[in-house]
């Protein structure tokens, strides 16, 4: 994970450029923004366009999944974060297990290891889409 504050889109690329020249990836997944009017939405919604143009510019193949898709590949159907994240750490145990926050109260933030899981299940469901594609060519 990294963080990044101030000028957060233009340090996010810097960062993301970084990790793709470093780890040299077959694939990017970029979630899919479905839900507009959302607190983040409109500085979200550019980062991912930027996202696109920059795996665009050095070639590297990118795929969209939305949370439903998300929802529908790991639990068939709605799931809240925290059950999708405890299926995770169930499939992934050596990996993910002791990553698995204990669960949210209403009056807690959501922990930042949250997005560890979120983005195993953003990459598995791309990688999946990825290959159901390459079968129908």
């Amino acid at each position: 994970m990294k963080s990044v504050s101030k000028d957060k889109n233009m340090r996010s690329l810097a960062k993301l450029e970084e990790v793709i020249t470093h780890y040299s990836p077959q694939l990017l997944a970029v979630p899919q923004m479905l839900h507009t009017g959302q607190r983040h939405t409109a500085r979200i919604e550019q980062l991912i366009g930027d996202i696109i143009k920059l795996a665009e510019k050095t070639g590297l193949e990118f795929q969209k999944a939305s949370r439903r898709e998300i929802q529908e590949y790991l639990s068939n159907g709605r799931a809240t974060k925290h059950e999708l994240a405890s299926l995770l750490a169930e499939r992934f145990p050596d990996e993910l297990g002791a990553q698995l926050p204990r669960k949210r109260r209403p009056w807690m933030s959501e922990d930042y290891r949250m997005n560890i899981f979120a983005a195993v299940a953003l990459a598995m469901v791309c990688r999946w889409k990825q290959s159901r594609r390459k079968l129908k060519t």
